[in-house]
């Protein structure tokens, strides 16, 4: 395989397509809508111009740090913060097949001997703060259920008397997490990776197994390292939801709420409209004087309206009813999608600063 083959094989599963054609057309280069094309496309330009190739890398490399990514957040006493810094930075790297691909992911033959142990496979340094990747192979279930009518004749002869098969099988998948530290606002983020893959969606489970496991393994490094306990809880995102709802500057994209009257709605919209003007929603509200107890939310800002940044980076804040009713509710990550910039894990975190005021 190729370098251009890998390059477009990562690309359509960890960064879609939206990427690939904003880097074309950055390099005045012609785009298309589907896969097929763009492949063909991406193939020419990058044996005229190596140039595009690193373009094309460098953007990958955005997605893998900042995109898709489960993020919890930890305050850092500002006087530790340069100790946590040295500490991300003074990592060791070691040499393997992992640190070497990156950002491209390794070979299936290479991911199905790893140990599954999150490993350091890249760091970095950004106008905002440093960061360390660390990657490993995931093992993720999907179950198949198969009806009797479904029952191939070897299954009905093994299996006479079942109703039923529920099939289980196994996925191995690469996953990129990161452990960054802003230094601006003295603020630890654990991203924990989210698979995009359509037929591998994660489960509420999945994506807190892989929170916990992140947080835990960079509690026992920093401790390793500087001798001294700097992480405490995430931060409780659930007080957040209703200044999210109310922020002026972004379009809701998405609502889980419950009424005094007893009915428990999630409400979602598409292509950035604001969730908050549609009338359905909006006379609903009233008629009910926005009495809402709300438990989820999303939130999509189009920079470009905002500071003419030319991108829209989306907050959701999962949640439950259940959980909105418990005596302490409490959310410990926020999902980050449309991240095309360190500039706009940045813009997410000063939000979420001016919501904590």
């Amino acid at each position: 395989m190729s370098n251009a083959e890998r390059l477009i094989k990562n690309l359509k599963s960890r960064a879609g397509i939206n990427v690939a054609q904003a880097i074309l057309r950055a390099a005045k280069l012609p785009t298309a809508r589907s896969w097929t094309e763009l492949e063909a496309i991406i193939t020419q330009a990058v044996e005229k111009d190596p140039a595009i190739y690193e373009a094309l890398l460098a953007a990958l490399h955005v997605q893998l740090v900042c995109d898709m990514k489960a993020t919890s957040y930890f305050s850092i006493a500002p006087e530790k913060k340069l100790a946590v810094k040295a500490a991300l930075l003074g990592l060791k790297i070691a040499d393997t097949e992992f640190s070497k691909a990156f950002p491209l992911s390794v070979s299936v033959a290479e991911l199905e001997t790893d140990n599954g142990e999150l490993k350091a496979i890249h760091s970095f340094s950004d106008e905002f703060g440093v960061g360390v990747v660390f990657s490993r192979k995931r093992v993720f279930s999907v179950s198949e259920e198969y009806s009797y009518e479904k029952f191939t004749d070897s299954m009905l002869e093994q299996f006479p008397d079942h109703d039923k098969i529920i099939a289980i099988k196994n996925y191995h998948h690469q996953t990129f997490d990161i452990v960054y530290l802003n230094l601006q606002y003295s603020v630890l983020e654990l991203r924990a990776d989210i698979t995009r893959s359509d037929s591998l969606l994660q489960t509420v489970k999945q994506q807190d197994k892989s929170s916990t496991d992140l947080r835990n393994m960079t509690q026992v490094l920093l401790l390793a390292c500087l001798k001294e306990k700097v992480m405490g809880s995430p931060r409780n995102l659930f007080p957040l939801i209703k200044k999210i709802y109310s922020d002026p500057s972004g379009a809701v994209k998405k609502l889980g709420f419950s009424t005094a009257s007893g009915s428990i709605k999630t409400e979602t919209m598409k292509g950035g409209v604001d969730l908050r003007q549609e009338p359905f929603h909006l006379n609903g509200a009233k008629a009910i004087n926005h009495e809402m107890t709300l438990y989820e939310v999303a939130i999509i800002w189009h920079r470009i309206d905002i500071d003419s940044v030319n991108s829209k980076p989306e907050l959701y804040v999962p949640g439950t009813h259940m959980n909105s009713v418990s005596l302490e509710p409490r959310c410990d990550f926020a999902i980050l999608k449309g991240i095309r910039s360190n500039c706009d894990t940045n813009f997410v975190l000063q939000k979420m600063a001016s919501f904590e005021k």
